[in-house]
């Protein structure tokens, strides 16, 4: 039997179901949030083509740790986190529901009330610095539009000398801030898979008006600067293994078998073969790529991750002894396969003062995943212009939106 079609989804949506797109499944249970990854199983097939998505897993992931790491330590607002986990081959992102009404539906005088604050809120991510690319859990997720873009993955960034990369959203449209209708106060900025240490270019204004964050007809397009800046500062790995597919579509199904009419669903085992073979083949010249693309035309000798240095805080930048140090190793030994809820980033600074009962007052009761267990078989959902959506599902600009 061949790949789902999103149609076919969409149609057998369990009863809390809000949408499911090609890359996410979107749950609403009373006032929490799931959002959950696709498995291999459920990718779904667009005009005979199966869609794979773009590191769908680790964007999940995080976003729940951002979320945790915002709420630690800032007032920005953001949802409270109530879990995040891989388990069977999906992440799973559960949030409380914030109610809102997204920014781009506002009027443009009562948006104009609303960047004021917003662009407050960003001031403060600003603040804070880290020398270490990525995000809270040691991946980097550059922005969608330099995704698509960029050459070879994953990245593996050389550390800068000094804490000169900012926090950023990196995904941030006026559809994923969403407000009070009647006092224009922001409840909850959302959407923040992308979102890590980067130079404060990568956070373009996007905000400011409708629409995808990604330029539009007669706007500047600072995509290809934005990908020498990474290029420039990336680690070529001589044995690089990609942990996603490096194209975001791969031919469904045996050749000959599309325009044919013939269906893929004849030997389940050749089909999973050829397509491993396929996937194989599109690695090994990817690789070949990275490797003529490093400096001077040759690669760079494998310099290992990016350092995994604990959080730290205005001067801590202690790893907690020798249980922060056991902790470090295990999950240099894990990798990126490890994947835990809230793993190890770059060293931060944050110039600002950090009222320090927030962490208190977010603070996730460990029962609270017990008490909200979601199915493991939840699905998967459809997104926007980026392949994902919001927490209201209405981010959906791309070829895929409804």
């Amino acid at each position: 039997m061949g790949p789902p079609t999103n149609l076919e989804l969409n149609a057998k949506r369990e009863e809390h179901c809000i949408q499911v797109t090609p890359e996410r499944k979107y749950y609403r249970y009373a006032d929490t949030w799931v959002k959950r990854s696709l498995k291999p199983s459920e990718w779904q097939k667009h005009g005979g083509y199966m869609f794979v998505p773009k590191f769908s897993t680790e964007r999940i992931l995080n976003e729940g740790a951002c979320l945790a790491f915002l709420a630690e330590h800032t007032e920005i607002p953001v949802p409270r986190i109530y879990a995040c986990f891989e388990d069977d081959g999906a992440a799973y992102l559960i949030t409380e529901f914030v109610e809102g009404t997204p920014m781009s539906q506002l009027p443009p005088e009562q948006q104009k009330h609303v960047v004021v604050e917003l662009e407050q809120h960003l001031a403060t991510l600003k603040d804070i610095t880290s020398p270490n690319w990525g995000g809270p859990t040691g991946h980097v997720l550059p922005p969608y539009r330099v995704m698509r873009r960029s050459k070879g993955h994953p990245w593996h960034m050389r550390p800068r000398d000094e804490d000169s990369l900012v926090f950023c959203h990196n995904d941030l449209s006026a559809s994923n801030v969403l407000v009070d209708p009647y006092t224009l106060k922001i409840n909850a900025i959302v959407d923040w898979e992308y979102a890590g240490f980067y130079p404060p270019e990568f956070d373009s204004p996007f905000y400011l008006r409708a629409g995808p964050p990604v330029a539009l007809q007669g706007e500047y397009d600072d995509v290809d600067e934005l990908c020498r800046m990474i290029d420039s500062e990336r680690v070529y790995l001589e044995n690089q293994q990609h942990t996603a597919p490096q194209t975001p579509v791969t031919p469904y199904g045996p050749p000959g078998a599309r325009g044919s009419g013939q269906s893929a669903s004849g030997a389940n085992g050749q089909q999973q073969q050829q397509q491993q073979q396929h996937q194989k083949q599109q690695h090994q010249r990817e690789h070949q790529r990275e490797q003529q693309s490093g400096p001077n035309g040759g690669s760079m000798r494998g310099l290992g991750p990016p350092p995994q240095a604990q959080f730290a805080h205005q001067g801590n930048n202690q790893n907690g002894g020798n249980g922060g140090q056991q902790q470090q190793q295990q999950q240099q030994q894990q990798g990126m396969g490890g994947r835990p809820f809230l793993g190890p980033a770059g060293s931060f600074t944050a110039q600002r003062s950090i009222s320090p009962g927030l962490h208190a007052q977010r603070a996730m009761s460990p029962a609270l995943h017990a008490q909200r267990a979601v199915s493991p078989g939840v699905a998967h959902a459809y997104s926007g212009q980026n392949g994902h959506g919001g927490q209201n599902g209405q981010n959906g600009n791309g070829p895929y939106a409804q």
